[in-house]
């Protein structure tokens, strides 16, 4: 199913987030190698989208900017060269830029996730 990347919320944005990531997303867990010599798996909750602690680093690493807008009094995200992205939280503007920046304005969803 076809998203707008600016529509994207809860699991379906995670989940995008997931692809950007290069991590398995599987019925609101990840799954990524622990290290590359090992065969075992991270496994976790995977909320970039409402948690700072896995949103919060990739705000850093991907330098994305995040201000309110005094228009719509909503947060206000972008990535350099990037359209600027709208959304009532912080993490959510964020994590949608990202995934806009990574992925474009729209996103190829899973059906189950719709």
């Amino acid at each position: 199913m076809k998203v707008l990347t600016s529509n994207l919320v809860g699991v379906q944005l995670d989940w995008a987030v997931a692809q950007c990531e290069g991590i398995k997303f599987q019925n609101g867990y990840y799954y990524k190698p622990a290290t590359e010599k090992l065969a075992a798996w991270n496994v976790g909750l995977w909320s970039p989208s409402t948690d700072w602690a896995q949103g919060g680093p990739i705000i850093d690493r991907e330098k994305i900017s995040i201000t309110t807008s005094i228009v719509v009094g909503d947060w206000v995200a972008y990535v350099k060269g990037r359209s600027p992205v709208i959304a009532k939280t912080a993490l959510i503007a964020a994590m949608r830029a990202f995934v806009a920046s990574k992925l474009g304005e729209e996103v190829y969803i899973p059906m189950e996730l719709a």
